[in-house]
């Protein structure tokens, strides 16, 4: 049998120790990490939601904004128009008042749902966006769940402790280090 001399076990019992506290340190870090990200979370994602909700909202107002731009610009034209075309003059006097000539008569095509003759103008309607979605956006609506913040923050907070409790340094009585 070898003998063991006692630099050669020291070497051993550090490349040990060397280990233990590389699995201790990479335990520390995926709690720490966990809970900081669901501190995050919790302070971040409401926030996020409110910022999607307000940019659809925006391009909502867009879309109505360009409609009514559209009909501006078509009525300016038929004021334009009104004075120089009497076909207009007419159709204007027609769909306004209900007043028709007696000579002439409105045909409405049976099944088109008109009940008189048809608009003097229009615009087509603009699209609207698409409703915002997403997993974040899902997860925001969780968290804005009552007391689900609160708890998200307990959780958080028993990870970290437990983090530094499993997974931090260890000193033994008397001041040796571990």
């Amino acid at each position: 049998m070898r003998p063991v001399f006692p630099a050669q076990t020291d070497g051993i019992a550090r490349r040990r120790r060397g280990g233990h506290a590389a699995a201790r340190l990479v335990g520390f870090l995926v709690l720490t990490g966990a809970a900081l990200a669901t501190i995050g979370g919790v302070v971040l994602l409401p926030a996020y939601a409110e910022m999607v909700q307000t940019e659809y909202q925006l391009r909502c107002l867009r879309a109505d904004v360009a409609e009514a731009q559209a009909w501006i610009a078509v009525n300016e034209r038929l004021i334009a128009d009104l004075p120089y075309d009497p076909v207009i003059t007419k159709r204007l006097a027609i769909s306004q008042s209900g007043w028709l000539p007696d000579n002439e008569l409105v045909v409405v095509p049976p099944g088109s749902g008109q009940t008189g003759p048809a608009p003097l103008v229009s615009v087509p309607r603009q699209p609207r966006p698409p409703q915002p979605s997403g997993t974040a956006l899902r997860l925001a609506a969780g968290i804005d769940m009552p007391g689900a913040r609160r708890y998200l923050f307990a959780a958080a907070g028993v990870a970290m402790l437990a983090a530094v409790l499993i997974f931090g340094p260890t000193r033994k009585p008397g001041g040796g280090g571990g």
